[in-house]
C-alpha cells in the first residue's frame, strides 16, 4: 500500500503542481483515503474538483490500483486550514473532557476511600 501512496503523491505533484496530498495509512486490506489540497481548487465547484482528481487517477493508475483508493476529499488551502483548526479544537475539547472525567473519578475514589476508612 505504501508504494501506491507514493505513486499517488507523485502523480498529484505532477498533475496538480503545488498540491498537498494527505493520505491515511490504512490497516491491512483497507483502502486509501485522504485529502488533496490545492490552490487551483479556488472558485471551483466540488464536482469539478472531484472530476479532475479522478481523471488523474483514471489516466495514471491501473484498475487494481484505483480499486484500492476509497475517497479523496478536495480542499483549497483555506478550507484545509479551517478543517485542521476545527479538528484541533475538537481534539482539545475531547482532551479537556477526558481530563475532567479523570479528575472527577479520582475525587470519587478518594471520597469512597475516606468513607471506607471512617466506617
Amino acid at each position: 500500500m505504501e508504494k501506491l501512496a507514493v505513486k499517488i503523491q507523485k502523480l498529484f505533484s505532477r498533475g496538480l503542481p503545488g498540491s498537498r496530498v494527505v493520505l491515511n495509512t490504512p490497516e491491512k486490506d483497507r483502502r486509501l483515503s485522504g485529502f488533496v489540497v490545492w490552490s487551483g481548487f479556488r472558485r471551483v465547484e466540488q464536482i469539478s474538483r472531484q472530476r479532475r482528481v479522478y481523471k488523474l487517477l483514471r489516466e495514471n493508475l491501473t484498475d487494481a490500483e484505483r480499486s484500492r483508493v476509497s475517497h479523496l476529499f478536495t480542499l483549497t488551502p483555506n478550507e484545509w486550514a479551517s478543517y485542521t483548526e476545527d479538528r484541533h479544537q475538537e481534539e482539545e475539547a475531547i482532551l479537556h473532557t477526558a481530563a475532567t472525567i479523570r479528575r472527577e473519578r479520582a475525587k470519587r475514589r478518594r471520597f469512597l476511600a475516606g468513607l471506607k476508612a471512617a466506617g
